[in-house]
């Protein structure tokens, strides 16, 4: 059986206004440079940023 997802989000990409029902579970993603990878908590810290900020942006926000 093939899962086919498309419910990602990309960088520099608006977010939809909403997911496809049928595409699997939403998906974000954001290109970090390799030394993060090795901070993790740092790099928890830094996605929960980038995500908010983004929210905000499509929502209308200052971001």
């Amino acid at each position: 059986m093939c899962i086919r997802d498309s419910n990602v989000v990309w960088p520099r990409k608006s977010f939809p206004p909403k997911l496809a029902a049928g595409g699997g579970p939403g998906r974000w993603v954001e290109l970090v440079g390799c030394p993060l990878l090795e901070e993790k908590s740092y790099l928890q810290d830094y996605l929960n940023f980038r995500l908010r900020e983004r929210m905000q942006r499509a929502q209308g926000g200052e971001g």
